[in-house]
């Protein structure tokens, strides 16, 4: 039945147009005007369009704007954020490693170094510079007088005390002369062993 029906419908359409059309029969203008809300509704296709654009494009992108807004900002910003503030911590923590943690080390590492370069010419193991500096220490402890009143004050034999300490240097330098390095020490076989070799040659 409802194959009849719509082919009636189909068959009275295209013969409606063949009059409209071909015989010029009908005037499609005047019947426009007269069926004006009929012919609107049909040239508008029933606004099936504008109302599958009104129902449901609409909404869905707007869903989607709202949805790459809440990915963007907030699902992107979470994952953004943590890593920055992972780079910023891990940076802070580098910076703290290098300048104090390992800044402290070295420094003490760089202070005992520099105190014991110092303090190596102080030990140096030659008897004569213990006795030159203990002379020296004792001569300039007498340079020095107090008073009555407790005011230290310098005496005015200053260029003796410069004298006592050079020739207290003096005798010890003849006293304990510089032992000979141990390149300069050689057993007797040892050289006795180069003399032949280079009489050979």
């Amino acid at each position: 039945m409802l194959m009849i029906i719509s082919t009636l419908v189909g068959l009275s359409g295209i013969f409606t147009a063949w009059l409209m059309y071909y015989r010029g029969a009908i005037d499609p203008v005047k019947l426009g005007q007269r069926f004006r809300p009929l012919y609107t509704l049909l040239y508008n296709k029933y606004y099936f369009d504008e109302i599958y654009q009104a129902i449901i494009i609409n909404p869905l992108m707007r869903l989607a704007d709202w949805l790459w807004s809440f990915d963007g900002w907030v699902i992107d910003g979470a994952v953004n954020g943590a890593g920055w503030l992972t780079i910023m911590w891990s940076r802070t923590q580098q910076w703290f490693d290098t300048w104090i943690i390992d800044g402290a080390v070295n420094g003490c590492a760089w202070i005992v170094q520099k105190w014991a370069a110092l303090l190596r010419y102080l030990q140096n193991g030659r008897v004569q510079f213990y006795i030159l500096f203990i002379g020296t220490v004792v001569v300039l402890f007498s340079a020095y007088k107090i008073d009555e009143s407790g005011r230290v004050f310098t005496s005015s034999i200053l260029p003796l005390v410069t004298a006592g300490v050079l020739i207290l240097w003096l005798v010890s330098r003849w006293m304990f002369p510089s032992e000979p390095s141990e390149e300069a020490i050689e057993e007797p076989s040892v050289a006795h062993e180069r003399e032949e070799v280079s009489i050979k040659e």
